[in-house]
Parts: C-alpha cells; structure tokens; sequence
C-alpha cells in the first residue's frame, strides 16, 4: 500500500469516526421509539384477561435535542404523529390494550432534562370520565421524580394516575365539559379580569382578537398559548410565544393541565381552576 493510500485510508477512519461520534449524540426517534417500548412494557397491567398499558406519552428533551428533533429530523407535528403511531403498532404487535382508547405522544423541550436523556410522563386518560380529577399536578423536579423513576438509558417515567370511570359509560364526543376559571394572581379582587370563566377552547394573549385578553400586559404575547379541552382534559399548547410559558416553574410547549397548576404567561402568573 502507498503512502497516499495510507493517508487516504487514515482520513476515511478520522471523518466515520466523527461521523459516528457526532450521530451518537443527537437524539433520534428511533431511540424514543425504543423507550416507549420500553415503558409500555414496564407499565404493562393484566386485567380481565387483557393487557393494559398508558394511553398517554409525554416526552421530554432537553432545549437543545427538541430543537435538532424538531427542525433537523421532522417537523414537531409530524414527529409526534410518528411516534404516536409507533406506539400503536407496538402495542397491536404485542396485544396490547390501551384503556382510554387510541394513544396520543407529545414531545415537550425542558431545560431539567440533561442532554441526551429522555424523560417520559407516562399515564392514562379515560375519555369516558365526565369531569376532571382533583389530581396533584405532577412535578418535573429531577430530584424528586427522575431518581425515584429513573430507567436504564436517561429515560424517567412518571404517572400521574389514570382517570377512573364514573360508572356511567359514554364515548368522548359526549364527555360532559367542565367550566374552567383563570384567576390572575396579581390582580386585585375588584379588577374584571381577576377571574375569567370559560367553557369552550379558548386562546390566551394581549391581542384584542383572543378569547382571553390580558391586553395591559407586556410581558404576554399577542397570542400566548391555547387551552382546549379533549378526551376529558385540558390541554395547554404554548404559540410560540415570545417570553415563554411555564406550568408550576417548568417551560412547556404543551402540557395536561391538572387544577391548582401556576401558569405564567411570559412572567404574568394565573391559577388554572376547574
């Protein structure tokens, strides 16, 4: 072999090696995908001869991993729907049942989730539930829940306990909708705004054209974030919002709303109530 060739043969090895290196640490839906299952199989239930497993999947990442997923690999939206139908077949695959019906994954940036870990929130909804649960809301503390949760690979799980049955079987289109109150915390008892009711899905923001207008605050975005209502919970979607939305100090681009969480809407904090 010549000189050349040996050169040639040294610098192929140098750029696959920082090829790999640099592969291996960017987080990739195939090693959510393997978490997932994972956490259906550590989750799995036996009951009346079926096995039961979370219908919903929360997915945590840290800033800098969300931001490569999201905009190197796949589009949010899409990556989601990816992993959502993921889980279905695995779970097909496996006979798997999902208690609350079809699954649904998110995937949510976190600034508590070290770099190429993985934290999962792992639960069950019952669209069949005709109001929500007085349920603590769940804390993304590392301290706290990642230890206590903490499986092989940087992956946590984390439940928030499913939603029981009222005895009274409907499907989700006609789950009773529960009136939800935001209560700005900073605002005196005699100021309009104090508590705002509402029970449609409503959007959250200083602009005259939301539904919830907080209009002498700067600190909210025109249109700051989204509260709707599906398979008998509310869900939180942040709308890119210039300062940021945090639930219980945590930045979130969607979230399960529990009642009692803070939200801060750019530093503007309300209490979500039901």
């Amino acid at each position: 072999m010549s000189a050349i060739d040996k050169f040639e043969g040294m610098v192929e090895g140098v750029v696959e090696g920082s090829m790999r290196g640099l592969f291996r640490s960017k987080i990739s839906l195939a090693e959510i995908q393997k978490r997932l299952e994972r956490i259906m199989e550590e989750r799995r239930e036996v009951a009346v001869g079926k096995v039961y497993v979370p219908n919903r999947y929360e997915v945590f990442l840290h800033p800098a991993d969300f931001q490569y997923l999201t905009t190197v690999i796949l589009p949010k939206i899409q990556a989601e729907h990816s992993l959502t139908e993921y889980v279905f077949s695995y779970a097909h695959s496996r006979n798997f049942t999902f208690g609350g019906g079809r699954p649904l994954v998110w995937l949510n940036s976190n600034d508590t989730v070290k770099k190429r870990h993985i934290m999962i929130k792992a639960y069950t909804v019952d669209p069949n539930q005709a109001r929500a649960t007085q349920t603590p809301a769940p804390s993304l503390a590392p301290d706290l829940e990642i230890k206590s949760g903490m499986l092989n690979g940087g992956t946590a799980v984390m439940n928030i306990g499913a939603l029981p049955l009222n005895g009274e079987h409907r499907s989700a289109g006609q789950v009773a909708r529960p009136q939800a109150t935001l209560v700005a915390l900073e605002y005196d008892n005699n100021n309009p705004s104090k508590y705002i009711r509402f029970n449609k899905d409503v959007t959250v923001g200083r602009g005259l054209d939301n539904d919830v207008i907080y209009s002498e605050e700067t600190r909210v975005s025109r249109q700051h974030c989204r509260i709707e209502f599906k398979y008998g919970q509310f869900l939180l979607f942040d709308l890119n919002s210039t300062n940021g939305t945090l639930v219980n100090g945590r930045p979130v681009t969607q979230i399960v709303l529990t009642p009692g969480d803070r939200i801060s809407l750019g530093g503007f904090e309300v209490l979500f109530q039901v």
